[in-house]
C-alpha cells in the first residue's frame, strides 16, 4: 500500500497537514491578540454610549485627552474627561493589564486634572470609575481603592 504513494504526494500531504497544525496554534494561542489587531481598524467607526448620574456621552477617542495638563485642564468638562477615564479603563481591559495597573493609571491622570477634585465632582468622578470597571472590566473596587485614587 505505501508503495503506491510517491514522495511528492508524500510532501504535499504533510505540508497540508502541518500548514493546517499552525494555523489551529496560532488561532488556539493568539486569538486575543488577531481579535484586537481585526477589529482595531473598525472600533473608530463604531462609538459606545455608557450613561451615569443621568449624563450620556460617547466615545470620541484620545484627542482632547492629548493635551497638555493646563491647558487641558481649563478647557475639559466633565463628560469629556469621563470618557477620558473610561478609555483608560477600556484599553487597560483589552490589553489583560491587572487591576493595580489600570488604578495607577487612573491615578495619574486624576493627578494631572486636580481641579476636579476641589470642584465637587469626586463624587461623580468615583461612581462612574467604580461603574466603569464593573461593566468593562467586571471588577468590583472597594472603597479603598476609590479613596487611593485621589490621593497624591
Amino acid at each position: 500500500m505505501l508503495n503506491n504513494i510517491s514522495w511528492a504526494s508524500y510532501v504535499f500531504a504533510i505540508s497540508i497537514i502541518v500548514v493546517i497544525y499552525y494555523i489551529f496554534v496560532i488561532l488556539l494561542f493568539y486569538r486575543r491578540e488577531l481579535q484586537n489587531a481585526f477589529f482595531k481598524s473598525h472600533k473608530s467607526q463604531y462609538h459606545s454610549e455608557l450613561s451615569i448620574d443621568g449624563l450620556s456621552m460617547q466615545e470620541k477617542g484620545f484627542d482632547k485627552a492629548e493635551q497638555s495638563s493646563e491647558a487641558a485642564e481649563q478647557t475639559v468638562p466633565l463628560p469629556d474627561f469621563l470618557l477620558t477615564l473610561q478609555n483608560l479603563v477600556s484599553t487597560g481591559a483589552s490589553n489583560n493589564f491587572p487591576k493595580e495597573e489600570i488604578l495607577m493609571s487612573l491615578k495619574l491622570k486624576l493627578q494631572q486634572y486636580h481641579s476636579f477634585k476641589d470642584s465637587g465632582h469626586q463624587v461623580t468622578i468615583n461612581q462612574y470609575i467604580l461603574t466603569a470597571f464593573e461593566s468593562i472590566c467586571s471588577i468590583h473596587l472597594s472603597e479603598e481603592d476609590i479613596s487611593a485614587l485621589w490621593i497624591k
